[in-house]
C-alpha cells in the first residue's frame, strides 16, 4: 500500500490511514511499528469507532488515558493485590479493554480477524457461538485452525468449543490440530530423551575421567614411597 508507506507528519492524513489500512484488512501487510504510531494518531483524532468494530484486539492500543485510568481503578478494587505491579495491571487492564471491544464485535466482521487476532487468548475467550459459526461459513482454513489451536484447553461447554465440535467445517482443523500435538509431544519426548542419554553419557565420561586421574594419583603415590 503505497501512500501508506510515504511518510507524512499530518496526524489527520495517518488517523485516516490507520483506519483505510484496518477497512481494508490490510494490518499484516503494512509495517507493524508504523501502523501502532498512526493508531495513536487516530485515537488522539477520536476516530477510532470503525478500527475497533473490525479489529476489536487493537482497543487496549487505543485506549485513552481517561478510559485507562478508570479501568485501573476497576482492576486494583477488584485485585487489591495488583497494587503497586504496573506490569500486571497493565495486562489486565489490556484484557478488560480488549473484552468490552468483543462486547461490541459483530459476527458479520469475524472473517475480517487476521490470523494473529485468533491466536490472542482475549479475542478467542470473548467469541460468541456466532462469531464461530459465521467463520465456519465465511472464514479460510487457516482461520479455523487458528482458532481451533487457541480454543484447544478451553472447557467443552465454552461457546467457542460448542460450536467448533457441533460444525463440521471445523472437524478437519480440529483433527489437524490434534495431530500437531500429538507430532510435537512426540518431538519434545524425543528431545527429552535425548537430552537425558546425553547428560547421563556426560555424568558417565566425568566419572571415568576422576577415576582415571584417581588411579594416576594412586600410581604416582606409591612410587614415590
Amino acid at each position: 500500500m503505497e501512500k501508506f508507506n510515504t511518510v507524512t507528519i499530518d496526524k489527520a492524513k495517518r488517523a485516516a490511514l490507520a483506519n483505510e489500512v484496518v477497512k481494508r484488512n490490510l494490518t499484516e501487510k503494512v509495517n507493524s511499528n508504523r501502523l501502532d504510531s498512526y493508531l495513536q494518531d487516530a485515537k488522539a483524532m477520536g476516530a477510532t469507532k470503525e478500527i475497533l468494530e473490525k479489529r476489536p484486539d487493537f482497543a487496549a492500543k487505543v485506549l485513552d488515558k481517561s478510559d485507562r485510568d478508570r479501568l485501573e481503578k476497576e482492576v486494583i478494587t477488584a485485585k487489591p493485590e495488583l497494587a503497586g505491579n504496573a506490569e500486571l495491571i497493565k495486562i489486565e487492564v489490556d484484557r478488560k479493554a480488549i473484552t468490552d471491544a468483543m462486547r461490541k464485535f459483530k459476527p458479520s466482521n469475524t472473517e475480517n480477524l487476521p490470523i494473529s487476532s485468533l491466536q490472542n487468548v482475549n479475542v478467542v475467550v470473548n467469541l460468541t457461538e456466532a462469531h464461530v459459526s459465521r467463520l465456519a461459513k465465511e472464514g479460510t482454513e487457516a482461520q479455523r485452525m487458528a482458532l481451533a489451536r487457541s480454543a484447544k484447553d478451553l472447557p467443552p461447554e465454552h461457546p467457542v468449543m460448542k460450536a467448533m465440535l457441533h460444525s463440521p467445517a471445523y472437524q478437519g482443523a480440529i483433527e489437524s490440530v490434534e495431530e500437531q500435538e500429538k507430532i510435537e509431544f512426540t518431538k519434545w519426548v524425543k528431545g527429552s530423551l535425548e537430552e537425558k542419554a546425553k547428560l547421563e553419557k556426560e555424568i558417565k565420561e566425568k566419572k571415568a575421567k576422576e577415576e582415571e586421574e584417581k588411579k594416576k594419583q594412586q600410581k604416582q603415590n606409591g612410587g614415590t614411597r
